[in-house]
């Protein structure tokens, strides 16, 4: 174990800056090749999306960042509390998910988001299934959660005592962290709530994770790139049909 650790730590270590690009340019370049970034700006024109596990409501930023401004997309949060930036939201509900589901009664909701949240849940699926009987026929849906392989990486405790500062390496680094299904298992997940799963994998950016871990001045930045260098999160963006609405019941309460 100590043997693989080293060589784990001496190929993060032996990555330098290559690209010439500014630290901006980069980071902007990292996200539009991102798929959380593509879903966001690709979206219809008009379309209320519900982001779930809010946060700070921070998304609501990237309305006016980077190329493509959206100024058009209505967001609606969720999360335990208010965020900071909840007043950019068009509606903002405090719950908690694992006790009760969202409500946004008289909004008709086309797009949902939910970054790093299901692993938090004790019963994903049931989340799964009430966006499926909340979407409307072409809601666009996106997940993106830990490879469970995730708890097979180096803790952050073991990647700090070498200097490097991550915000989370190993799954379990989050005590808050509860389970995390395999791709296989969420793309099940979806389609039973009658979703097409149109796209979905690991989240691998190439030489633009390697170069935000090695240029990134802060543990956020440099997460990210680790993320990417290792594989650490999964995707998957789906679709409604219109066959499945016809036959999905009411919303699950």
């Amino acid at each position: 174990m100590a043997r693989d650790l080293d060589t784990f730590v001496s190929r993060l270590k032996s990555i330098e800056p290559r690209l010439d690009v500014s630290e901006p340019e980069l980071l902007e370049q990292f996200w539009q090749a991102h798929p959380r970034f593509q879903f966001f700006k690709a979206l219809p024109w008009g379309s209320n999306l519900l982001d779930i596990g809010a946060g700070s409501g921070g998304l609501a930023h990237w309305k006016g960042w980077g190329k493509l401004p959206r100024p058009d997309l209505n967001l609606y949060g969720i999360d335990l509390e208010r965020g900071e930036f909840c007043d950019r939201y068009a509606g903002w509900e405090a719950i908690n998910l694992d006790e009760e589901l969202p409500q946004f009664s008289g909004v008709t909701l086309n797009a949902f988001y939910a970054s790093h949240l299901i692993e938090h849940l004790a019963s994903p699926e049931r989340l799964v299934e009430w966006i499926g009987g909340r979407a409307e026929a072409g809601a666009k849906v996106y997940i993106e959660w830990p490879d469970p392989k995730s708890v097979d990486l180096p803790t952050r405790e073991q990647l700090r005592e070498f200097d490097i500062e991550v915000v989370l390496s190993n799954f379990m680094d989050d005590g808050t962290h509860r389970k995390s299904p395999d791709l296989a298992t969420l793309s099940g997940w979806l389609r039973e709530a009658g979703f097409a799963v149109i796209s979905s994998g690991t989240i691998d950016l190439a030489i633009l994770g390697e170069e935000l871990f090695a240029r990134a001045i802060d543990a956020d930045t440099r997460t990210m790139g680790y993320w990417s260098m290792t594989g650490f999160s999964l995707y998957a963006v789906a679709i409604k049909s219109t066959a499945a609405v016809r036959a999905t019941p009411g919303p699950a309460q």
